[in-house]
């Protein structure tokens, strides 16, 4: 008896809380993101907290007392999706948790009661921030769409794509210039073979024409000794012919 009756005041304290504070609250609305999956320990909560930092918006927020005002992992209306949300942190009653996004509320969603239940499993109250424990609610979620990309991935592919535009650019300058210093070598070594080969060339002729030259020169001279050796023979061949002239002109004298 005294069990049911504690229980009985703990649903009335609960319901009375939950009533005083389902409003509608933008500040939770406005920090809505899709995530592919929430924590299941308490060490991941924390730390998944700290990085939502709930606490900076609990200050500026008027929807319930900053302490209240807590971080949230839970699915969405349609079960379609996996919500990190600051919201009011609420007493929830055998049914898993869900962050109404048109109603700007933490609540119980209603189609999924899962107290005494194989499937999914939960608690008879637990707090929101509690939802955690209870790895059964996130399983409801069948995804329809892929999550909304938050800001910072969308920095990241942009930085990505700028260090990749940058990297490309600098290498296409690289291979531009080396190839410039591979053409002016190449071109340097066809003007030298040029030259070479233009020298090589002017060599031989001069070449060619002294040789000539010298066979002209070595055959004049070898017809001037044949008609000389010729005028010799000649005169000693007829001595008497020389006498017989001799004497006809001492005769005439």
């Amino acid at each position: 008896m005294d069990a049911c009756l504690r229980c009985l005041i703990a649903i009335y304290l609960a319901v009375k809380c939950c009533k005083s504070e389902i409003t509608y609250c933008k500040e939770s609305v406005d920090s809505v993101t899709d995530v592919t999956s929430c924590p299941k320990f308490k060490e991941e909560w924390e730390i998944a907290a700290r990085e939502k930092n709930c606490s900076k918006i609990a200050t500026e927020q008027n929807c319930v007392v900053a302490e209240k005002f807590k971080y949230h992992c839970v699915i969405n209306g349609h079960r379609n999706a996996l919500l990190e949300v600051c919201a009011p942190e609420r007493l929830i009653l055998g049914h898993c948790t869900e962050f109404n996004v048109i109603g700007g509320v933490i609540q119980d969603h209603r189609t999924a009661p899962c107290y005494n239940r194989s499937f999914p499993k939960c608690d008879r109250f637990y707090y929101s921030t509690e939802a955690y424990k209870y790895p059964d609610c996130y399983n409801l979620v069948k995804r329809t769409s892929t999550p909304r990309k938050t800001p910072t991935d969308s920095n990241y592919i942009w930085l990505l794509i700028a260090a990749v535009v940058a990297i490309t650019v600098v290498v296409t300058i690289i291979l531009i210039y080396v190839g410039h210093l591979v053409y002016l070598k190449m071109k340097g070594l066809d003007t030298n073979v040029q030259k070479r080969a233009k020298y090589t060339y002017n060599s031989k002729q001069r070449g060619s024409g002294e040789v000539a030259f010298i066979r002209t020169s070595a055959s004049s001279v070898t017809n001037d000794q044949r008609q000389s050796s010729a005028s010799i023979g000649s005169a000693d061949s007829h001595p008497d012919k020389g006498a017989s002239d001799l004497q006809n002109m001492t005769s005439f004298f």
